[in-house]
């Protein structure tokens, strides 16, 4: 699909993101989903947070903000999309959920999408700065952050990969590999066939890379997400044939 139709399902193609003031906010997202009726559109998440205090912020001020990078990393509108697609599968697999979150964020903040590509780049054992992820950042924005603010967003990236299981607490911050369920699996294929991979290439585009998986450990996943009902998954005489189906609404399957 085209950048235009990608962005009606969910994507940002920006150059600014939510990390450049907060992480990943895992507690808040888990907060929300726990209390959201099952259609929840913007309206609701908007009143739980700002109106109801749902998520427990000191003041107006804070929950407004946080509301707005809530909804700038994840949607939190079940005619999204993506969003949609992403709370059923938080709801069916609660193994999955922080890599769930990192891969609804990658499509939605620019700044945390390019901190993936560190991030995929580092072996299981090696140290992540901040240093590091700095220049990736200043490069997307062409230099346009300060330098506080580039700091801080690099601290922020590092904090949600952190939180997500992809890197040690403390400092120095070591690449681990992230506890992987099928549903994560379903949705990064997902994302990479909205994006127009199809067959193997299903399992090498960003999205597949991120759950840290060599190839034929991402098909046995993949396996098991056919099993669980996430997915259809044709595999045979080295052909591989991945369907979603009910992932579509009958509108957004005419944008295809």
């Amino acid at each position: 699909m085209q950048p235009e139709t990608l962005k009606q399902l969910g994507f940002y193609f920006g150059t600014s993101g939510a990390h450049a003031s907060r992480a990943l906010m895992l507690d808040e997202l888990r907060v929300l989903l726990e209390h959201a009726p099952a259609a929840a559109v913007s309206d609701w998440y908007a009143h739980a947070i700002v109106q109801d205090n749902l998520l427990a912020k000191a003041t107006l001020n804070n929950r407004v903000k946080v509301g707005r990078y809530l909804r700038q990393l994840y949607g939190l509108d079940e005619r999204m999309c993506l969003f949609r697609n992403f709370r059923r599968l938080w709801r069916a697999d609660a193994p999955s959920r922080p890599v769930l979150a990192v891969l609804l964020a990658m499509a939605r903040d620019a700044l945390f999408r390019k901190s993936a590509e560190l991030i995929v780049a580092t072996p299981v054992g090696a140290a992540v700065t901040a240093a590091a992820v700095r220049p990736l950042l200043d490069g997307l924005v062409g230099g346009r952050m300060s330098k506080e603010t580039l700091r801080l967003a690099a601290d922020n990236v590092l904090t949600s990969w952190e939180r997500a299981g992809y890197l040690t607490d403390g400092k120095p911050r070591l690449r681990v590999r992230p506890a992987v369920g099928p549903a994560a699996c379903a949705f990064a294929l997902f994302l990479g066939w909205l994006e127009g991979a199809r067959g193997e290439m299903l399992f090498d585009t960003c999205w597949a890379r991120i759950l840290s998986l060599p190839a034929d450990e991402l098909i046995v996943l993949a396996g098991a997400a056919a099993r669980n009902g996430f997915i259809e998954l044709l595999h045979a005489g080295g052909v591989i044939e991945v369907r979603f189906p009910g992932y579509l609404n009958e509108q957004e399957a005419k944008l295809q």
